[in-house]
């Protein structure tokens, strides 16, 4: 069984897609099919393997050894409205894998643990390298696979307490068009292609519990810790011909930066209308107000005139952010169940600093899904439609950002999860 754990995880690892549709800031949230089609309540029931990811104090739960693994695939789309030009530019085609594992045990009758692995932020935005918007992105991807070893105490029939450690592999892309000639005349034939490539290892610790105060009732509270990152990697430019530019003008370079990665505080009651039938409401507050710059340091100084060119600074100033869940649960007399979730999820980026590596805004989400139980097997599959507000972004009073007036508008998501269960 440790093998076949040891080859999930490495299978996992290979699937995570180098860039991911963009969310409410970069988080993702799909840690199971069953997590997605209840739009992610799943603090307070957390009676699953996946509530390593949501709740691990909930595993306690859970009476004999069981593992989980699926995917979620998400389908993203956007068009991007110059004003001046009037132009449109609609986000490259994507279709990207996000697959989670879980495996969960009891050790005695007081003590369980247990081992997740899945992925709690990314981005991906993608236009034609040639778009309008080139000097500040054309494309910017953000993958994260988390390894969570959990361990769950038992204190009493009621109530349950977890503790776990986070180990995160975080890497950032970016690349963008670079105008040598400042702004006097642009040109796709003179710009230079700049790519920026790093990743880094952090880690992180989160806490669990889960009370049962009444037969009908559960509540769920989950912390999980900024992960600190130090990203290094290469910069590299690709100069066209026709400049004849010196080596030591952009030239290939180490660059690098640091990151902080968001606490999240969760809370969830679900109640139990009968034996079938169940709903559940859930917050996340997202304390994304650690974002607050992004500063690349090169090695070297793209332009051996100016010593300052090797620090490359924009201000973020992202807010904290609130999320709510709610997701409805009915099983049918037969071996099928059936779900229903919604979720308003809020913007972390002011107008002031939005740009189009993340033109987001606030989403709603409605979520679908059913369950087949086939002896010791379970067969998840859910559907998530989310429609994002429309997204206005200014070039006023931001010189040097290489922005233009322009508006998101028509942002849909389609997600589709499948997951297995296995109890044993």
């Amino acid at each position: 069984m440790k093998k076949a754990i040891l080859i999930l995880i490495i299978l996992f690892i290979g699937l995570v897609p180098c860039k991911r549709s963009f969310g409410a800031g970069f988080a993702l949230y799909e840690f199971s099919s069953r997590g997605n089609a209840l739009g992610g309540a799943m603090i307070g029931r957390a009676d699953d393997p996946s509530a390593l990811a949501y709740n691990p104090a909930g595993i306690t739960q859970l009476e004999e050894s069981q593992w989980l693994f699926g995917f979620t695939a998400i389908m993203p789309s956007t068009v991007g409205i110059f004003q001046d030009s009037g132009i449109s530019y609609e986000l490259e085609d994507m279709l990207f894998l996000v697959p989670h594992f879980y495996y969960s045990a009891p050790l005695n009758d007081e003590l369980w643990w247990g081992l997740g692995t899945f992925s709690r932020f990314g981005l991906g935005t993608e236009f034609d390298e040639n778009w309008e918007g080139r000097y500040n992105s054309y494309l910017a991807g953000i993958k994260s696979v988390s390894v969570n070893p959990s361990l769950a105490w038992k204190l009493t029939d009621q109530l349950s307490f977890a503790a776990g450690l986070e180990l995160m592999w975080f890497q950032l892309e970016l690349k963008k068009k670079v105008d040598p000639t400042g702004g006097l005349a642009p040109d796709t034939f003179t710009d230079i292609d700049a790519r920026i490539k790093g990743d880094d290892i952090g880690w992180g610790w989160n806490l669990g519990m889960h009370f049962q105060p009444a037969e009908k009732v559960k509540l769920g509270l989950s912390y999980r810790s900024t992960v600190d990152l130090e990203v290094e990697g290469n910069a590299r430019f690709y100069k066209p011909e026709i400049l004849e530019l010196p080596d030591n003008f952009f030239p290939d370079t180490g660059a690098g930066g640091e990151v902080t990665l968001p606490e999240m505080y969760m809370a969830g009651v679900c109640y139990d209308f009968s034996n079938r039938t169940s709903i559940e409401f859930d917050v996340v507050r997202t304390m994304w107000s650690s974002y607050d710059n992004l500063t690349i340091a090169f090695d070297d100084p793209l332009n051996p005139l100016d010593p300052t060119s090797n620090i490359q600074s924009s201000e973020k100033n992202w807010k904290d952010t609130w999320r709510y869940q709610v997701g409805l649960e009915h099983k049918l007399k037969n071996d099928w169940t059936i779900r229903l979730g919604y979720i308003f999820d809020e913007s972390p980026i002011p107008d002031e600093t939005v740009d189009f590596i993340a033109p987001t805004s606030d989403r709603n989400l409605y979520s679908i899904g059913t369950e087949y139980k086939k002896g010791d097997w379970t067969f998840d599959l859910s559907y998530i439609y989310i429609d994002m507000d429309n997204r206005f972004v200014s070039a006023e009073g931001r010189e040097g950002e290489g922005l233009a007036d322009a508006v998101f508008t028509d942002s849909r998501t389609h997600l589709v999860g499948l997951t297995l269960n296995y109890r044993f």
